[in-house]
């Protein structure tokens, strides 16, 4: 018999085949396993046989087969509580799934017999996780079909809006459940709200500006707007009903978790960092697309009020950033207003006589997106503001707010310093970016040497970047205060004492 595929051995594999076959020096016995791997380790255990083989040429040196294998699993995870199945074991039938959800379920002819039980148990676990966080879901009349999807391998599973169907491929359908009955839920609100059949409420309403739907659905997306590379791939992840589905994804595993509840056929989402092998990305750090999430599912299927509390406050607009949520603050901010650093190329040289400080800002740096970095540092630290305000006193701790205002600093300083470097690099090739390192970190990084322009030209970002670490620190001895920008607990600006002066910069 064909083993049966596990999609997070399949997809990790999928998406590290190039680091894979990627070393010039593979001999052609070695070319030829590892091509063999990535056809035929499509579950754990032959993926586990065929590394090992791979390995006895290589070793644990190989950088390929070393990501495959965290990728592998790392996966893997997602599948941590599945109950365990073998060849010959039962699951729902076809029958028992249309009397107790309404769906029909088919196959293509392709998919082995002895396969299909586990399926039908996939399916019927995932629906049944489902409702225990949307009870309002109703899914009568969805027909779900195990087989390839139309559209060919570019996409792990389909929701077909005109003949509603799901299309589950058995190698990748595992992990997208949630996102494709999303996808079903939208069209139910587009036949609901809008009387429109083989469509989704959320694209609809983002077309018509007076809906009351159209300004949740507009807070759902905050992705940048499509660079002209990656135009059609950013456009179709920006489209309505993608963000919908995504957020909703996120939704179901986050309220899954709180109830100790991993189903990774649901969903590969595991946590903020490890955010599966689909397109979900963390709730953005305003709140803004959780609100909205939340508007959208009052009107199409309500969920307990228990849980939209806690979605609320968890990413809500009152959301409590945890350390990781305060890295993203300082560390995804976009420039806005900034002008890209490849325009570093342009940069003017000051003028000998030039008198202005890094803290004025040179005009030769002026948009090369230090500003925007000094502004999600300020919001960073505003957000820990309002936390230690915010928080009951029995819960505040002075030592995490000192701990927290530390890791924002250190968070900006790398972000300058990478920007400072990768400015340095496109304005003076190897060489000004060595220089640069050394500037910004000393010793042991090389001396490099460029010529006086190149070296007179960079000399403002160094200070520019410096400047955008301490702007806002006051020195006092060994201690420092920190005026917060934003108000104190008793609406006076107030600065935070006692964090210890660490030498950011060298």
């Amino acid at each position: 018999l064909a083993e049966m595929p596990e999609t997070p051995v399949v997809v990790a594999l999928g998406v590290h085949a190039a680091a894979i076959l990627a070393p010039a020096d593979l001999s052609d016995d070695e070319r030829t396993e590892r091509e063999r791997m990535l056809a035929d380790a499509v579950d754990a255990e032959r993926f586990a046989g065929h590394l090992d083989l791979a390995l006895d040429h290589r070793g644990e040196g190989d950088a390929g087969l070393a990501s495959a294998r965290l990728g592998v699993a790392t996966a893997l995870r997602g599948y941590a509580q599945e109950e365990v199945w073998f060849t010959g074991f039962g699951g729902p039938s076809a029958r028992e799934l249309a009397d107790r959800f309404g769906i029909a379920v088919s196959f293509d002819g392709k998919v082995p017999e002895e396969w299909r039980p586990y399926f039908r148990r996939m399916l019927g676990q995932s629906l049944e996780d489902l409702q225990r966080v949307m009870p309002a879901l109703d899914f009568r009349g969805l027909r779900v079909r195990f087989g390839p999807d139309p559209l060919g391998p570019e996409a792990l599973a389909l929701h077909d809006p005109r003949r509603r169907i799901i299309y589950l491929p058995p190698a990748t359908g595992a992990g997208t459940i949630a996102h494709e009955l999303a996808h079903d839920l939208d069209w139910q609100g587009a036949r609901k709200l809008y009387g429109v059949r083989g469509g989704y409420a959320t694209d609809l309403a983002s077309r018509r500006a007076r809906d009351p739907l159209a300004s949740s659905v507009s807070g759902l997306s905050t992705l940048p707007a499509p660079g002209r590379r990656e135009q059609y791939r950013l456009s179709h992840l920006r489209r309505p009903a993608e963000a919908f589905a995504r957020n909703v994804e996120w939704f179901v595993a986050g309220a899954l978790a709180r109830d100790g509840i991993m189903d990774g056929y649901l969903s590969s989402v595991q946590d903020d960092v490890l955010t599966g092998y689909g397109s979900v990305q963390p709730p953005d750090l305003t709140g803004a697309a959780g609100r909205a999430l939340v508007e959208i599912l009052d009107q199409v299927a309500p969920v307990y009020r228990e849980t939209r509390d806690w979605y609320l406050q968890a990413y809500g607009p009152s959301r409590v950033l945890a350390p990781f949520d305060l890295l993203r603050r300082v560390l995804e901010t976009p420039p806005a207003g900034d002008a890209a650093p490849a325009g570093a190329g342009r940069l003017q040289t000051p003028a000998a006589d030039s008198t202005q400080s890094p803290a004025d800002g040179y005009p030769a740096v002026a948009g090369l997106g230090f500003d925007a970095v000094r502004r999600s540092r300020l919001a960073g630290l505003a957000a820990i503001d309002a936390w230690a305000c915010a928080a009951p006193g029995g819960m505040y701790d002075r030592d995490m707010e000192t701990k927290r205002r530390d890791l924002v600093a250190l968070a900006a300083a790398a972000r300058t310093r990478g920007l400072a470097a990768r400015i340095a690099g496109r304005t003076a090739g190897r060489e000004g970016w060595l220089w640069m390192q050394r500037r910004l970190y000393g010793a042991p990084w090389p001396e490099a040497v460029l010529d006086s322009v190149s070296a007179r030209t960079l000399a403002p970002v160094v200070d520019a970047a410096q400047a955008a670490d301490t702007t806002g620190f006051h020195s006092a001895g060994d201690v420092f205060a920190l005026t917060l920008p934003a108000r104190g607990c008793d609406g006076l600006a107030r600065p935070v004492e006692g964090w210890r002066n660490r030498s950011l910069l060298p």
